[in-house]
Order: C-alpha cells, then structure tokens, then sequence
C-alpha cells in the first residue's frame, strides 16, 4: 500500500495529463446521454397524430363526402380512439366515425 502511494506521488504530473482528457469525455458522454434522454422523453409525452382526408362526390348528386380517411400516430405509444370529428368552421365539427363499442387502437 505504501508502494502504491509513493508511486502516485512520484508520477503525479502524469496523473494530471491523464486526469484532464478523461474528464472531458465523461462530461462529452454525459452531455450525449441528455440529449438521447430529451429526445425519449418528447417520444412518450403526449399525443401526436397526422390526419390525411380525401373528397369524393358521385355522378348522381354534386355533394361532397369524405371517401379515406388515414390516421398515423407520430408517437411511441399506442393510442385509442373512441370518435373521428371533422371540424369546418370556428366550433362547427362533423362527426365522421363513431368507434364507442370497439374502440380504434393505433399501434406506435
């Protein structure tokens, strides 16, 4: 043990250059660890959805109706939907899908 602590104190300039780069690369890791930390957290918190909608009318009736409608969940959880609501104006919503039985299960 005494061999050891006089070895360390004859070579402590050694120590010191290798102290100082080590350091860095501990605190460059850690700083990569936040950031691929943050990222997995903006993942699972909350709902992100893309909603696509296409239009169709026939040659019986000039009305539109919506044909397809495709939903992708942006996140890293599964969510359910219960209703599909359209909205057309400022609080004037169309429900196209009501799924109150079986709800819909969107996988991530």
């Amino acid at each position: 043990m005494y061999d050891f602590i006089k070895v360390i104190e004859n070579n402590q300039t050694v120590f010191n250059l290798i102290s100082l780069p080590l350091s860095l690369i501990a605190l460059i890791v850690s700083f990569i660890t936040l950031i691929y930390t943050f990222k997995m957290f903006i993942l699972k918190k909350g709902i992100d959805i893309r909603c696509s909608y296409s239009t169709s009318n026939t040659i019986d009736c000039d009305d539109v109706y919506i044909s397809n409608i495709t939903l992708e969940n942006k996140k890293d959880k599964s969510i359910v939907i219960f209703q599909i609501y359209l909205k057309v104006g400022h609080n004037y919503y169309i429900k196209i899908e009501d799924f109150e039985n079986s709800p819909l299960i969107i996988k991530p």
